[in-house]
């Protein structure tokens, strides 16, 4: 047991500090680190997130597999209610508090120019309820950062229901995939759900189908297993190619001097879309999202494979205390790491510090130091949850 939770936490701190290395451009001066870390950003942003949900979805299983009535769902909401608003709270009043009540302190590079429609009385209450993406992009505009809590909110509203209705795992992939439709439906006739929502279900389900199957303690082991990095490479380089065939602007010179341009692949796809009564915006996003699910359940699946190899009880204390820690410290580091470092990186242009030497103090400094607060207010935060209401 202690082996699997450090498994986790292994896993977390990599989607945590993937998703800082992907917002550090933002609050890098020195351009040549920027521009390194730019060149990777989409990718780093993309499994930092999806890890994120593959997690969720494993351990949500892991800890509620047993939902046999309402009563279980309440409780359900109610555990995931207390974990996951108070602190979000918190960081929404901080958002409100930096990025448009005090933004007179924010560097230009930082001043939001959509201020007044993100901080709407009407765009806070629905964020307030955590609503931001179930209710977008009608009826409200998404905070950045702060949009992957709606997200996840939408999966835990879902899930216990999920489970209610699923006597096994065959049963629980039909209900999934038929969630999946009746919301797309849904979003199509009202335009609500968020796209995101759809980009990251088929993650958070195969977390779910994961722990279900018991995949870390049956298969994992199996040699053959190892495949899967392997695969998740392969559909990297296809989904690569898949963006160039999809983007207009692509072209080829073959040694015959004959073009290959993406209008072929185009011409297909609008083709097949006209046919089920479907726009080419629309049959295109399922195809990107298909592709980029399929790498993504890959990824997060390799890193299983890979956490469970690696992480043992031979593992250095000190090691496993760091990742431990880290894993800790990580959904509040989530929450809180914008508008801190944009506060930080505005005292460092108001000084007119040197670039290289604002980016050390970023590193040296600023980071370890939000992990080290976010970490006491993280265990603060489940002393108290712990004490009041379990």
């Amino acid at each position: 047991m202690k082996e699997k939770i450090l498994t986790f936490d292994f896993l977390r701190a990599i989607a945590i500090l993937a998703i800082l290395l992907t917002h550090s451009t933002a609050y890098l001066g020195y351009k040549y680190i920027k521009y390194t870390i730019l060149i990777f950003t989409p990718f780093f942003a993309k499994i930092g997130l999806s890890l994120f949900v593959f997690i969720s979805g494993y351990l949500i299983h892991y800890n509620n597999s047993k939902i046999s009535s309402i009563k279980d769902v309440l409780l359900f909401y109610k555990k995931r209610f207390l974990r996951i608003f108070p602190l979000y709270w918190v960081a929404l009043a901080v958002f409100t508090f930096v990025f448009y009540d005090y933004s007179g302190i924010l560097s230009s590079q930082f001043i939001i120019s959509n201020a007044n429609t993100l901080f709407s009385f009407r765009n806070l209450l629905i964020h307030i309820l955590g609503m931001q993406m179930l209710l977008a992009p009608t009826y409200s505009t998404p905070l950045f950062t702060l949009h992957f809590v709606g997200t996840i909110i939408i999966f835990y509203l879902i899930y216990p229901f999920l489970m209610l209705y699923s006597k096994n795992t065959s049963r629980f992939l039909l209900i999934s995939f038929l969630v999946f439709m009746v919301l797309a439906l849904i979003s199509g006739i009202f335009k609500i759900i968020h796209e995101n929502f759809f980009s990251y279900y088929p993650i958070f389900i195969a977390g779910i189908v994961l722990s279900r199957v018991n995949v870390s303690d049956r298969w994992v082991y199996n040699p053959y297993f190892a495949i899967i990095p392997t695969l998740f490479l392969l559909s990297v380089l296809l989904q690569d190619r898949l963006f160039l065939l999809l983007d207009p602007r692509f072209s080829i010179i073959t040694t015959s001097s004959e073009a290959i341009s993406s209008s072929l692949a185009i011409t297909v796809i609008k083709g097949f879309a006209a046919s089920i009564g479907l726009s080419y915006e629309v049959v295109r996003f399922a195809v990107m999202s298909i592709s980029s699910n399929v790498s993504m359940i890959l990824f997060c699946v390799a890193q299983l494979w890979i956490a469970n190899i690696c992480i043992n009880d031979k593992f250095s204390p000190m090691i496993s205390s760091i990742i431990t820690y880290v894993s800790t410290a990580s959904y509040t580091v989530y929450l809180f790491h914008r508008p801190v470092l944009a506060l930080w990186v505005s005292l460092a242009d108001r000084i007119h510090m040197l670039p290289f030497l604002q980016d050390c103090i970023t590193i040296i400094l600023i980071v370890p130091a939000l992990f080290i607060v976010s970490y006491y207010i993280q265990t603060k935060e489940s002393f108290l949850r712990k004490r009041f209401f379990d």
